[in-house]
């Protein structure tokens, strides 16, 4: 049985700027995220055999999705059946 799940994962970068403190105040740091583009991430997952495969893709298409669920085809093409749940 191979479990199968996708992520949207934003990549991002952290800035952070020291603020100056004031007499009797710690100094405070002031943090900007800047985002910088996403991507997808396919997961295969069979528990019971401690194997899993991961592919990252730059977006999310059927064709991509399709493209994974071969290779996870490709892995096991020595078996007669594969399960997999969505």
């Amino acid at each position: 049985m191979i479990d199968t799940e996708t992520a949207e994962c934003f990549l991002s970068v952290t800035d952070s700027e020291q603020i100056p403190a004031s007499p009797g105040h710690p100094t405070m740091h002031d943090y900007e995220y800047r985002r910088c583009g996403m991507c997808n991430v396919f997961i295969a997952c069979e528990p019971l055999a401690g194997k899993r495969m991961l592919k990252v893709t730059e977006r999310r298409t059927k064709h991509d999705w399709v493209y994974f669920l071969e290779e996870i085809e490709d892995q096991y093409s020595f078996t007669k059946c594969c399960f997999i749940s969505f």
